[in-house]
């Protein structure tokens, strides 16, 4: 559902345990194959993903607007950009995966070591950047010879619709990447499936730990949230650092795992730091995403907005105190009027 106005952009299929099994039988029956190409073959076609992202890149970064709520100009394009040249690193990077030379016993002879792919990987991404953050696992994994079997976030499901698309019409063959819709649910059966190697998860330190204990012994590359500081020392560059604690904050609407979450200030400075800090913070406009002076669209789903009146609403050991405004209503903070640009690609017909 669109995060704007709540109208339903997307229906996709809740993924049962039959269909995460012929996803996973597909990537086992194209991982040989595909590990089988040479490294500049799987870099080509690597190359031709990021080329046609390219080529799609205003219709990509609408449909991540509308399902994400991400401001188009100021991020959504950003992002399809950054992922289509995760792609081209990926493309570079694999031509060049030295090994070592390991010395013998035997003067005579050197022990020459090889890379292989790790077969077939469960991949689990978040709603923030879903174009982004899957093209962390893909981009790299395919490129080396892994095949992966995906499994969105339920909240932004059409950009890997539209990603999947653009690498079957990139050339990608068939059972090399795959995906499965679904909550949860979904993500343990694919977590636990025997026929998954390895498993790839960016999200929330709580869900992290679930999948690490269900995965057992299967390796694993955890990416699982933060709460780091921003800390302003005395000597700091006051305007600086209140610009990058703004952003850190802001971005993303705050819906990013190394976010702006708490300023730890060097008292001498804190009055001059957090006037710095206000008159940056209000030239960041809240509004329609599809409005060029938008640089902080709504949040994303329901369940998180909640989560943010729930922090506001719960009484602090310490004074609260608002500098700026008093909180708007929680339709008004996670809401906001949008005139979407006229015949976007429905999502719908996929």
């Amino acid at each position: 559902m669109s995060p704007v106005t709540g109208e339903t952009l997307a229906e996709v299929p809740d993924a049962s345990a039959a269909d995460v099994d012929r996803a996973v039988a597909a990537a086992r029956a194209a991982q040989p194959k595909w590990a089988a190409l040479s490294a500049w073959d799987r870099a080509k076609i690597c190359n031709a993903i990021a080329e046609l992202i390219d080529e799609r890149r205003e219709e990509f970064a609408r449909e991540l607007s509308l399902e994400q709520g991400k401001p188009y100009a100021a991020e959504a394009l950003g992002d399809i950009d950054e992922t289509a040249e995760n792609f081209r690193i990926a493309a570079e990077e694999v031509k060049r995966m030295e090994t070592a030379i390991v010395p013998s016993q035997d003067v005579a002879k050197r022990i020459l070591t090889f890379r292989k792919p790790n077969g077939v990987y469960a991949g689990i991404t978040p709603w923030n950047f879903p174009t982004l953050i899957p093209v962390e696992l893909i981009a790299p994994g395919i490129a080396v010879g892994n095949t992966i079997v995906m499994k969105p976030s339920e909240w932004t499901p059409i950009a890997m619709a539209n990603f999947m698309q653009i690498m079957a019409d990139a050339g990608l063959p068939d059972g090399v990447v795959n995906v499965v819709y679904g909550a949860g649910e979904a993500g343990e059966r694919l977590v636990t499936h025997p026929g998954v190697d390895c498993v790839g998860f960016v999200g929330s330190h709580a869900t992290a730990e679930k999948i690490v204990r269900a995965a057992g012994l299967k390796r694993s590359l955890i990416e699982a949230s933060g709460n780091g500081p921003v800390i302003v020392c005395e000597d700091a560059d006051l305007e600086r650092a209140a610009q990058g604690a703004v952003f850190g904050g802001f971005f993303c609407a705050g819906q990013v795992c190394c976010a702006t979450e708490r300023v730890l200030v060097n008292e001498r400075v804190h009055d001059s730091f957090l006037d710095a800090v206000l008159k940056t913070a209000v030239s960041w406009q809240l509004g329609d995403p599809f409005d060029d002076s938008t640089l902080v669209g709504p949040m994303n789903n329901e369940p998180t907005a909640s989560k943010m009146d729930r922090h506001w609403e719960t009484p602090s050991k310490r004074a609260r105190t608002s500098f700026l405004a008093d909180p708007a209503p929680a339709t008004g903070r996670r809401t906001c009027t949008t005139s979407p640009p006229s015949s976007p690609t429905s999502a719908s017909t996929r």
